[in-house]
C-alpha cells in the first residue's frame, strides 16, 4: 500500500478518479481565493503544478505499486526470490518503495524540501503581497514533499531493479522467460515515459514564470532531468543483464544436451543420433544468435522504416 492509498477518505473510487476530483476541488479553492484578493498571475503555472502534482503523481504511484507487483509476481517463475513467502516478501518491498518508512526516503525528501526552499528564497517570491508570498511558501511544501517521495520511489525502484536481476535463475532451456523480461522492461519503459511526460510539464509550469533564465531554477530543470533519464538508461541495461544471463543459461544448457548426444552417437553410431544431434546443434545455433536486448535491431529498423 502506498502513502497515497493511506490518506485517500475512500477507497471506493479509482485512485485517478479520486485525486484529480481533490485536485479540482482544491485548484477552484485556491482560485477563489486568489481572485478574492486580486491576484490573477501565473494562472497555468498554478494549473499544470496543481493536476501534475496533485492528481499525476499520486494517481500514477498508485497504479505503478500494483502494476510492480504484478511484474514481480510473474518472475517468480524466472528467479528465486529469497524468501519462501513470495506474497510477504513482495508487500515488504512495495512498502519500502511507496511509503515513508524507510530513512533514506525522511533524507531524500528533507534534501528536497532544504534544496528548493533555498532556491525559492534566493530566486524570490513572485506575488506582490507578502500575505500570498508566504501563502505560496506553505503551500508549496507539500508539493515538495510529493516531489521527494517520487524520486525517492525512482531510486528505491532501480535499485529492486538491480537485485532482482542478480538473484540466482530458476528459469530452464524450456522456460526461457521471454514474457517475463518484457513485462519488467515494459513496466519500467512506461514508467521512464511518464516521468518525462511529468518532467516537461514541470518545464512547462516554470516556463510561464518570470524565472525561467534563472541559474537556480536552471540548476533545478538540469537535477530533476536526472530522474526520468536514470529510469530509462538503468532500467534497460539491467534487464539486458538479465536477458543475457538466461541466454547464457540456456547456452549451456542446450551444450549440455549436444555433448550427450555427440557422445551417444560416438558410442552408438546410427542414422537416428547423427539427425538427433544435427538438430541440437540447430538449437544450439538459434540460442546463440538470439537477442540481449529488450528491443532487438530489428525491431529498430521497423520503427525507423516507420
Amino acid at each position: 500500500m502506498t502513502a497515497y492509498d493511506q490518506i485517500m477518505i475512500t477507497r471506493r473510487v479509482h485512485p485517478m478518479v479520486y485525486w484529480f476530483t481533490a485536485s479540482t476541488l482544491y485548484f477552484v479553492l485556491e482560485e477563489s481565493i486568489f481572485r478574492a484578493f486580486g491576484e490573477h498571475g501565473f494562472f497555468w503555472t498554478r494549473f499544470i503544478i496543481t493536476y501534475v502534482v496533485l492528481a499525476g503523481v499520486p494517481t500514477f504511484t498508485v497504479m505503478m505499486s500494483r502494476s510492480f507487483k504484478g511484474v514481480i509476481q510473474d518472475l517468480q517463475s524466472l528467479i528465486e526470490l529469497p524468501e519462501e513467502n513470495v506474497d510477504r516478501w513482495i508487500l515488504d518491498k512495495l512498502r519500502v518503495i511507496f511509503s515513508f518508512d524507510t530513512p533514506l526516503a525522511k533524507c531524500i525528501v528533507i534534501l528536497t524540501l532544504v534544496f528548493a526552499n533555498l532556491i525559492a528564497f534566493i530566486v524570490g517570491f513572485p506575488f506582490s503581497s507578502n500575505t500570498f508570498n508566504i501563502l505560496n511558501f506553505v503551500i508549496l511544501q507539500p508539493l515538495l514533499i510529493i516531489a521527494g517521495q517520487s524520486a525517492y520511489i525512482v531510486i528505491a525502484s532501480l535499485r529492486l531493479l538491480y537485485q532482482i536481476v542478480r538473484y540466482p535463475l530458476k528459469s530452464s532451456f524450456y522456460k526461457p522467460g521471454r514474457l517475463s523480461t518484457a513485462s519488467l522492461s515494459n513496466t519500467f519503459s512506461l514508467t521512464a515515459m511518464v516521468a518525462l511526460a511529468f518532467y516537461l510539464l514541470h518545464a512547462l509550469a516554470i516556463w510561464f514564470t518570470p524565472f525561467r533564465l534563472n541559474v537556480w531554477i536552471i540548476t533545478w530543470g538540469i537535477v530533476t532531468a536526472f530522474f526520468p533519464l536514470a529510469l530509462f538508461l538503468w532500467s534497460f541495461f539491467q534487464v539486458h543483464l538479465l536477458i543475457r544471463r538466461i541466454k547464457i543459461a540456456n547456452i549451456d544448457a542446450v551444450n549440455q544436451q549436444v555433448q550427450v548426444t555427440f557422445s551417444r552417437l560416438q558410442s552408438q553410431p546410427t542414422k537416428e543420433q547423427a539427425e538427433l544431434l544435427n538438430q541440437m546443434m540447430e538449437i544450439q545455433n538459434k540460442v546463440e544468435q538470439t537477442g540481449e536486448w529488450p528491443i532487438s535491431k530489428e525491431e529498430i529498423t521497423t520503427y525507423l522504416d516507420c
